[in-house]
C-alpha cells in the first residue's frame, strides 16, 4: 500500500483529491544530497473509507502508546525510582 517516495518540499500529512481520495504521507524525513535537501518517506493513495480506517488505527496506536508510558511512569513512582 505505502511506497517509498521523494519530494522537493516537505509534503502535507494528507491531501484530499477532487475525487475524494487522499494522498497520505508518513515517515517523512529530510535527507541532504549534494548540498540539496530532499524529503524522503512513504506515500499511499487511499479511498475515503481506507483513510478513515487508517486515521482510526493510528489514533488507537497513539493512545495505547501513551497508556504504556503512563503505566511505566506510575510503576517507577510507586517503586520510589522517581
Amino acid at each position: 500500500m505505502f511506497k517509498r517516495t521523494e519530494w522537493n518540499e516537505r509534503p502535507a500529512e494528507a491531501v484530499r483529491l477532487k475525487d475524494g481520495r487522499c494522498i497520505v504521507s508518513r515517515k517523512v524525513e529530510a535527507v541532504e544530497r549534494d548540498g540539496v535537501v530532499v524529503w524522503c518517506g512513504e506515500s499511499a493513495i487511499m479511498s475515503e473509507t481506507q483513510y478513515a480506517a487508517y486515521v482510526g488505527a493510528k489514533e488507537v496506536a497513539e493512545r495505547r502508546e501513551a497508556e504504556i508510558i503512563d503505566d511505566y511512569t506510575m510503576s517507577l513512582i510507586e517503586g520510589g525510582v522517581i
